[in-house]
């Protein structure tokens, strides 16, 4: 877990800040979660042409696909992941690996109503997904924090 939590302090030291005022065991998860977000981001950043990002992407969807249905394995940030299944659905991170699909292929928003859309299906994913690991539930609030956010 502490690689994790470096990975998060390397990247986005606004998340870590914020993971430091967590439970315990909250904290571990949100780290998995921030980790994942980060990785996602990472892939657009790293690929030369979008169909190797699609390619990272399915492996991403089949891994996720085979730990909700139970299989363990993998790296330590599948494994990680694998603790969030109880309190995050699947189709959180469908939707997630649908965003960095969109941002692979550089769609991007034409109008702001778009960029907020955008922002729902990304960002506020990632926020929605922390208050369900914290045992909240607000998508209102997190919606809206998450387009700010983003």
């Amino acid at each position: 877990m502490q690689e994790l939590l470096r990975s998060v302090a390397e990247a986005d030291k606004d998340r870590y800040l914020s993971l430091l005022f967590c439970p315990a065991p909250q904290q571990n998860q949100l780290a998995a979660l921030y980790a994942f977000d980060i990785e996602l981001a990472k892939i657009k950043r790293l690929v030369t042409e979008p169909q190797l990002g699609q390619i990272r992407l399915q492996w991403w969807r089949e891994s996720l696909a085979n730990v909700y249905a139970g299989s363990a394995g993998g790296p330590a940030l599948l494994a990680a992941l694998a603790e969030l299944r109880q309190r995050v659905p699947l189709s959180v991170f469908e939707a997630m690996l649908d965003a960095a699909e969109a941002a692979l292929l550089d769609e991007r928003p034409a109008s702001l109503f778009e960029l907020e859309t955008w922002l729902g299906k990304s960002s506020s994913l990632v926020m929605q997904a922390a208050m369900l690991i914290l045992g909240g539930s607000a998508p209102d609030v997190c919606g809206l924090a998450g387009v700010a956010y983003g």
